[in-house]
């Protein structure tokens, strides 16, 4: 990867921190036809949003809880029948 501007890394800084505006996506468009300026692009998301397994299961653990929760309160009803 080559050198990124330090203009294109305040930029994407703003962008990723701020609401989606159109001008925003418009300047966003422009800035990713530079192959360099893209991959930094895909690297920045990757970041922002990757999520170790750890954090993505304590996540989803209240949900798991409760699907267990209601399928043992209805087997127990229906034992009781």
């Amino acid at each position: 990867m080559n050198e990124i501007k330090e203009e294109d890394i305040k930029f994407l800084d703003e962008f990723l921190a701020d609401e989606l505006t159109e001008e925003g996506l418009k300047e966003l468009d422009r800035r990713l036809k530079d192959p360099d300026f893209k991959n930094y692009y895909k690297l920045r998301l990757k970041q922002k949003y990757s999520i170790s397994p750890i954090r993505l299961f304590m996540a989803y653990l209240p949900m798991i809880l409760l699907i267990v929760l209601c399928g043992l309160g209805i087997y127990l009803i229906l034992t009781k029948l």
